[in-house]
This record gives structure tokens, sequence and C-alpha cells, in this order.
């Protein structure tokens, strides 16, 4: 199962939507990616978290195989 179907497609709406929030509430996630996972994530390659590397690592991320809890 890849992340895409793990975090997006196989969750509820409202679930994610609540995640998100309480993951932008905390401010302690710095990307996307934390917030849908609440786990620290890092950068490939030491890449700085800004939209324009983003794009890239977010299309990755969701292309790759989930880690099962």
């Amino acid at each position: 199962m890849t992340n895409r179907e793990r975090y997006i497609l196989r969750v509820n709406e409202y679930d994610l939507l609540i995640g998100l929030q309480a993951a932008i509430g905390s401010g302690l996630c710095q990307c996307v990616i934390e917030a849908l996972t609440a786990k620290e994530y890092t950068c490939p390659d030491d890449k700085c978290c800004m939209l324009s590397t983003c794009m890239e690592c977010i299309q990755k991320w969701l292309n790759e195989e989930s880690e099962r809890k």
C-alpha cells in the first residue's frame, strides 16, 4: 500500500481534516507530510522545506510504499 492510499484515499475525510487541523494548531509540524502522518519527516537530501522543493518531495512520498505501524 502506498502512502497515497494509506493517508489520503482510504481515510475518512473528517478524520483527515481533524488530524491536519490538530497538526497545524500544535505548531509542531514543519510540512504537510508531518501533518498527515503525525510523525517527524526529514526532507531527502537535506533539502530545506520550501514550496519549490516540497512539490517534488510530496510527489515522491505519495508514491512510496507506506511503512506499517
